[in-house]
């Protein structure tokens, strides 16, 4: 990656800068992965969710092959990338497009599901811990999607802008280390939901079948408010009996 320090490549474009995009398209579907895993449990388990992740990542996955592909060649034995004059064209244009535009959709979609869901909890929970959770949690969902969308509409903005200006790319360069500090930030949840500045250890398993403590904590809390408010077999019994002996 030693063409990335050269300060003229950014001029001329390099063939480091282009395979940038294959281990990024990786990093973000791998962490859209665990959002929308929890998403997932959430929902029931409803396997659509699953599915809809899957096809809109291989689109996406799959247009960055594409671009990759058509942007790179060997001559002389060494790799090349196409002119900028190129990259400002089709199909590079239209392929870079779809790219952005899916992981930007993706993007804003799971923070909204993730929003909604919350929200929806928080409507029905009655215990004040519950409501805390749930509000810190809703700024993470959040800021999960608005930060990696708004890099991705920005790329696109100047992708149409500048078509033939390296400057197109410069706002896709941190977008890896975006998603993979959204998804410690996530992982470090804890100590933020429950207002304080404690360390916890966690375990990194994104492909964990049980939800994280702070969902735990707030199924915990829906049972709890569904055992208040059904009565058990012996008040109701006492209650059906006490008219009788009030009568007698």
């Amino acid at each position: 990656m030693t063409g990335l320090l050269i300060p003229d490549s950014y001029l001329t474009g390099n063939p480091e800068m282009a395979l940038h995009i294959i281990p990024t398209a990786l990093v973000t579907l791998c962490v859209r992965g665990y959002f929308v895993s929890r998403i997932y449990l959430l929902v029931g388990r409803k396997i659509v969710v699953l599915f809809i992740w899957g096809i809109l990542g291989a689109v996406e996955f799959t247009t960055a092959l594409i671009y990759v592909s058509d942007e790179l060649y060997i001559a002389n034995g060494k790799l090349q990338i196409v002119g900028l004059a190129e990259l400002g064209v089709n199909p590079f244009l239209t392929v870079g497009s779809i790219k952005l535009c899916v992981a930007a959709g993706m993007d804003v979609m799971i923070a909204t599901c993730m929003t909604l869901l919350f929200a929806r909890k928080r409507a029905r929970a009655k215990f004040t811990n519950t409501v805390h959770v749930l509000r810190r949690l809703t700024v993470f969902s959040v800021n999960t999607g608005v930060w990696p969308a708004s890099l991705a509409l920005l790329t696109i903005i100047l992708l149409h802008a500048f078509p033939t200006n390296i400057i197109n790319y410069l706002p896709y360069l941190p977008l890896c280390s975006v998603y993979c500090n959204t998804l410690l930030a996530n992982l470090n949840v804890r100590a933020y939901i429950k207002g304080s500045g404690a360390t916890h250890y966690i375990e990194m398993d994104l492909f964990s079948t049980t939800l994280p403590r702070a969902y735990e904590s707030m199924e915990a809390d829906e049972q709890q408010e569904a055992s208040l408010s059904v009565p058990s077999a012996k008040e109701e019994k006492k209650s059906g009996t006490e008219p009788q002996s009030a009568r007698s």
